[in-house]
């Protein structure tokens, strides 16, 4: 909510236009369907056009390696690809802020993790949205506080919909954000600050190590097929042990 009426108030100033995209899940009967009223409600009196789409949680089953919450992800970010596509736009925002990436960070952290997973959720990448063409994804709140983005909304007398799943303690993400951050904050009161940066520095890393790893590969593969790659084994061996784990990557 708070990032549709930011980039409404920078719309004209900067010669864009908004397409607002909501998909309902359909998880939570009359809860899920109140909130793609208050969308569409919300983008009818700014004048922005709106595309919905609802699914089921069909698509959430079957797949026990990964989280329903993984795999909606995953039809969420189709949906907005889809979107992005027929509106022929540029980019995707989304609205992730700094808690969503302390979040994120100690969740893999919990999983386990590398370079990669410390750099947590990325403010830019770009998404291949087929027949050749990509757009940018930008997460342009992700150095504000989940509080700051409450009180923008408070300022535009708007109240933001609540999703009551957020409070289901059987869900990690949300053991984390009740429970994990807060005993952390009684160690640094600054901790969301602190994995962001963390989450920066591994970044910059990653991309510095992925790098290398291209250059050196490209010196030691064998042969390569559309299924298989044979590297070298001495030539494996020769390297140090941070950028097997990359090259293997």
């Amino acid at each position: 909510t708070a990032l549709l009426f930011a980039l409404s108030e920078l719309a004209t100033s900067r010669g864009f236009d908004i397409t607002a995209a909501h998909l309902d899940h359909g998880l939570r009967g009359s809860e899920s369907a109140a909130d793609a009223c208050f969308v569409k409600t919300l983008s009818r009196k700014y004048n922005i056009r709106c595309v919905m789409g609802s699914t089921n949680d069909s698509g959430l089953q079957g797949d026990s390696s990964r989280s329903p919450e993984d795999r909606a992800r995953e039809i969420r970010y189709r949906f907005l690809e889809k979107t992005a596509r027929e509106a022929g736009a540029e980019a995707i925002t989304t609205g992730h802020t700094a808690d969503d990436q302390a979040e994120t960070i100690l969740l893999h952290l919990a999983r386990g993790t590398g370079l990669k997973g410390l750099g947590g959720i990325a403010p830019f990448s770009k998404r291949d949205i087929g027949d050749s063409a990509n757009v940018s994804l930008i997460r342009p709140l992700l150095s504000l506080r989940r509080v700051d983005t409450e009180a923008f909304c408070a300022e535009m007398k708007v109240s933001p919909r609540q999703d009551s799943s957020n409070y289901d303690l059987s869900v990690p993400r949300n053991r984390i954000r009740a429970i994990v951050i807060p005993e952390l904050r009684k160690i640094n009161s600054s901790v969301i600050r602190a994995l962001g940066r963390t989450a920066s520095i591994a970044r910059v890393d990653a991309q510095v190590r992925a790098g290398e790893a291209e250059t050196v590969l490209a010196l030691i593969i064998e042969k390569e097929t559309a299924n298989t790659v044979e590297i070298r084994r001495d030539g494996l061996n020769s390297l140090n042990a941070s950028l097997v784990h990359h090259v293997l990557r």
